[in-house]
């Protein structure tokens, strides 16, 4: 959990993989806390593992 200014960045596991959700706000989460999120998939960035090139 990192705040940033107006942005908190929340590093969360789904299953085996790592994600970073950025919150445009102020967010109360701790470490070990479970965090429902339901991703806009316009705004979702994604990566190629391998390559690192954008999806």
């Amino acid at each position: 959990v990192e705040p940033t200014g107006s942005e908190t960045q929340v590093v969360a596991r789904i299953g085996t993989q790592d994600i970073i959700a950025i919150f445009r706000d102020r967010r109360r989460v701790e470490p070990g806390d479970k965090v429902h999120l339901r991703p806009r998939a316009a705004s979702a960035h994604l990566f190629d593992k391998d390559t690192g090139k954008r999806i």
